[in-house]
């Protein structure tokens, strides 16, 4: 049950860092990991302080991007997997912290899809489209 929760621990660490709502929750698990000794606020702080830097020199390269959000996830899984262990009691405060990041992250609205077509000259394009195409923004009813 508790590496279960680490697990979504990471992941909605991970879900905040690569959205923009990382520095409202980031305090969250900053208090949160306070019940630990100082050897384990380090090794956390380590990582919440640079998870953000990791993950946005990754950006632009897919892979990168992918194995850093990966490496992130298995770290913060494995360090609230410890931490969990030795403080039980926080698990609530932990599940609370990745409903808010759940919360926060649905809230945020849909980003508007969009495409644009340049032909230029005697150009020829291709283009293969399904579902409804508002061409003057407006959705049809």
């Amino acid at each position: 049950m508790l590496e279960e929760l680490a697990v979504l621990g990471g992941a909605a660490l991970v879900s905040a860092v690569t959205s923009d709502i990382w520095e409202s929750v980031r305090g969250g698990f900053t208090r949160l990991l306070r019940r630990g000794d100082r050897e384990e606020q380090r090794q956390i702080s380590r990582i919440l302080n640079s998870a953000p830097a990791e993950i946005a020199e990754a950006e632009g390269d897919a892979e990168r991007q992918q194995a850093a959000e990966e490496g992130l996830a298995q770290d913060m899984t494995r360090e609230l997997t410890q931490f969990l262990t030795r403080h039980p009691d926080a698990a609530d405060e932990l599940r609370a912290l990745v409903d808010e990041v759940r919360r926060q992250i649905e809230a945020r609205p849909a980003a508007p899809a969009g495409q644009v077509n340049n032909a230029y000259d005697n150009a020829v394009q291709y283009i293969t489209q399904s579902g409804d195409i508002n061409v003057s923004g407006v959705p049809r009813r």
